[in-house]
């Protein structure tokens, strides 16, 4: 491995985003106490998510024997593409992140069908309504979005 040099940063002291919204603006605290601002423009943000996403697997990885980083879901929601039988499923975790995933139709089936052999093929949906997640939504369920 290359040896890299880089700031040790402990504490993520806030974000922001740009008024023209290009730019995600992280401000970190270094171990020597001083502040850093790092801007990620807008359209990279999904590719360091990822990036992010690779190191924290590979440093759980070296440091406990490959357990996977877990972030507990708040809420989600889901739609399917009529035309292509993609699935959107959409996570909200966190302090209100959400980032989205697109499911082959092969994938999200799968994906079925392993939640009906953890839960029975009879589990009920939910029913009421529950917090809109959105303007011109009503979310009936967790997951089950009805458009006004």
């Amino acid at each position: 491995m290359p040896r890299i040099s880089g700031i040790v940063t402990d504490t993520l002291l806030r974000y922001t985003v740009t008024n023209d919204g290009c730019h995600v603006v992280l401000q970190w605290l270094t171990a020597d106490g001083d502040e850093v601002n790092v801007a990620i423009p807008r359209e990279r943000v999904g590719e360091h998510i990822d990036q992010l996403a690779v190191g924290a697997s590979r440093t759980e990885e070296i440091v406990r024997g490959g357990q996977n980083l877990r972030s507990s879901v708040t809420w989600w929601s889901s739609a399917v593409d009529q035309d292509s039988g993609r699935l959107a499923l959409t996570l909200t975790f966190g302090q209100g992140g959400t980032l989205c995933f697109d499911f082959t139709e092969h994938m999200a089936k799968a994906l079925l069908t392993s939640l009906c052999s953890f839960y029975g093929a009879d589990a009920q949906p939910l029913s009421g309504t529950f917090p809109a997640s959105g303007t011109g939504i009503k979310q009936i369920a967790p997951g089950f979005v009805d458009e006004d």
